[in-house]
């Protein structure tokens, strides 16, 4: 099926991002939800449409594999919760007046999301990086544009490691190339020799940078500064929706089988890992982005043993960390710092939103964290890896222990004494919240059919 609304999903944003220099600071953020609910109202249409087939677009009018196509398929419904959550993150910033919020913020979060788009229907492995870049670059100035101490050197550390993932995608990208001389990710996998050393360095570079974009442990270590010193509303995105590219880009890797014990190890580690750094967090936002790195272990592990409980997870996973850094933000805001004892003894909604979302992040059901993890589980189990369903079950133990110690912290240690008028969020910053909360759990409700329809 051909449509034209296809490249308007990723047209959309980026020409609402280069528009809202021209505006006032004012008006920005009301600009920028319109043109990111216009966008989620394509994608959600363009979902709809997988219902009769697969929608495909060629640019240009070359067809594939010669020219450059786009094409939403099941793993492209990733546009859904990468609209909805940037949509629902603007205007939670604009309250708490985060930098994000200025035109120049706007725009990143407008041309980022516009390069997630990209990623996820691009069907050439030329255009795909292209859009990698758009997005990247985006996320940078996300966290370089934060207020907080250190701020400018996460960022700069994020750029450096961010850089090295992208050469190394893109020396793989050349050398698929020249194995089969084709960029077309369909014909790439057809034409795809039966072995040799350079078919593993291309599969094996594309997996290295793939897996660094994903923060995987230990390449991780650009992601805990960058996410815990950015802006409340910017943490929402990278944590539940940037860092999910690294994991796209391996499904749209060729040739991952052959990696498959490599990535049932890495997940593995990086699952325990990610939980037990995790543990030792005093700051909220820290324990939340190690959390991240655990859960896209766990992802990692879920792609050598059960691809479709893994693409489960990476969309549950996106909506629910996004509420949990959403929630985390309301808290430091009326705050006023990262001491957020006893918070929540006056902000009982804002509290309550963050325990469900802890609860969705554990895999407890009928939340949304159960059903891909309960997939994943079952996937080792079937392949005789029994060791590593029990890792799965100790790493949310790990977080459980996590969520439960800081909702303590802001329900029932006592707040010090220059906060006794701390009031509950306001609205503009419940609703994103909220709202994102209860899909943490309606996702799980559905879990069946969704399972369903991401595996067909």
């Amino acid at each position: 099926m051909t449509t034209h609304w296809l490249p308007a999903l990723v047209a959309i944003p980026i020409a609402g991002g280069v528009l809202v220099p021209t505006m006032s600071r004012r008006w920005a953020p009301a600009w920028g939800f319109g043109v990111l609910i216009a966008t989620l109202g394509v994608a959600l249409f363009l979902t709809g449409l997988l219902r009769e087939d697969t929608v495909s677009y060629a640019v240009g009018g070359w067809p594939p594999p010669y020219g450059i196509e786009l094409r939403f398929d099941v793993l492209s419904t990733f546009a859904v919760p990468i609209a909805l959550v940037a949509a629902l993150a603007v205007p939670f910033a604009t309250h708490s007046n985060e930098p994000v919020t200025t035109p120049e913020g706007v725009a990143v979060i407008l041309v980022g999301t516009g390069g997630m788009m990209g990623f996820v229907v691009a069907a050439d492995f030329f255009t795909l990086f292209v859009f990698l870049e758009v997005l990247s670059i985006s996320a940078y100035g996300m966290v370089a544009m934060s207020e907080e101490r250190g701020a400018g050197l996460a960022a700069f550390r994020y750029l450096l490691m961010g850089t090295v993932a992208s050469i190394v995608i893109l020396l793989s990208v050349g050398l698929l190339y020249t194995l089969t001389g084709s960029l077309n990710m369909a014909d790439v996998g057809q034409r795809l020799p039966d072995g040799g050393l350079p078919l593993h360095l291309a599969i094996g570079g594309l997996a290295a940078g793939f897996l660094l974009k994903a923060a995987v442990f230990p390449l991780h270590v650009w992601l805990p500064d960058a996410h815990a010193t950015a802006p409340s509303a910017v943490s929402a995105i990278l944590s539940g929706l940037i860092v999910k590219m690294g994991i796209i880009g391996l499904l749209r890797t060729p040739g991952l089988e052959h990696l498959h014990e490599l990535l049932i190890w890495v997940g593995a580690a990086s699952l325990l890992a990610g939980a037990l750094f995790a543990l030792v967090q005093d700051d909220l936002k820290r324990m939340l982005a190690y959390s991240t790195v655990s859960n896209i272990g766990l992802v990692v592990l879920g792609l050598a043993v059960d691809r479709t409980g893994a693409t489960v997870h990476i969309l549950n996973h996106a909506i629910i960390k996004a509420s949990l850094f959403l929630a985390a933000g309301a808290f430091i805001h009326r705050a006023g710092s990262r001491r957020i004892e006893g918070t929540g003894r006056s902000m009982p909604l804002t509290t309550s939103a963050f325990a469900v979302g802890g609860i969705a992040a554990i895999g407890i059901p009928p939340t949304g964290g159960f059903t891909g993890k309960w997939m994943i589980v079952l996937g080792a189990l079937e392949a005789g890896r029994w060791g590593f369903a029990v890792m799965i079950l100790l790493g949310a133990v790990i977080l459980a222990l996590c969520y439960a110690r800081f909702v303590v912290v802001v329900a029932f240690r006592p707040s010090p004494a220059d906060r006794e008028g701390t009031s509950e969020a306001p609205l503009v910053m419940l609703v994103p919240i909220f709202v994102l909360a209860a899909l943490s759990v309606g996702v799980g409700i559905i879990g069946g059919p969704f399972a369903a329809f991401v595996g067909k």
